[in-house]
């Protein structure tokens, strides 16, 4: 995992100098990805800046990796490299949650996309409520 937090930090500044660069207009901006880790976002100094992370669940994340990469038809080796996968992920998972929590940081846990209506107002109440303050 040391190499993509590498690699995260590498990309960070981009990003912070996008989000920095939006946050000055009155649009919006919504940014996803692993990359925004919660010491970088935590960092930020704007009060025009929400965040909330979606944290799947180890179950979901399972899955959906398993599933979408068809394991029961893979060699034992492309299993085996699967696995590694699905065991950084969840690694990487703990990882947010752990740093999620200790900078007291939003999250909402995702055991399903069964209901993304739900899922999307979730988050705009959290934004909402954000631009209240």
């Amino acid at each position: 995992m040391s190499d993509v937090l590498r690699h995260y930090d590498q990309v960070w500044p981009s990003v912070q100098s996008i989000i920095e660069a939006h946050s000055k207009s009155s649009k919006g901006l919504i940014l996803e990805g692993s990359a925004l880790l919660p010491g970088f976002v935590h960092q930020l100094d704007a009060d025009n800046i929400s965040a909330v992370w979606l944290i799947a669940s180890d179950d979901f994340l399972k899955k959906r990796i398993y599933e979408s990469s068809r394991y029961e038809e893979k060699s034992i080796e492309e299993r085996f490299l699967i696995d590694q996968f699905y065991e950084r992920t969840i690694a990487f998972n703990a990882m947010i949650i752990k740093h999620t929590r200790a900078l007291n940081l939003r999250y909402i846990p995702v055991k399903n996309l069964t209901d993304l209506k739900e899922l999307t107002n979730r988050c705009l109440k959290i934004v909402t409520q954000d631009k209240s303050r």
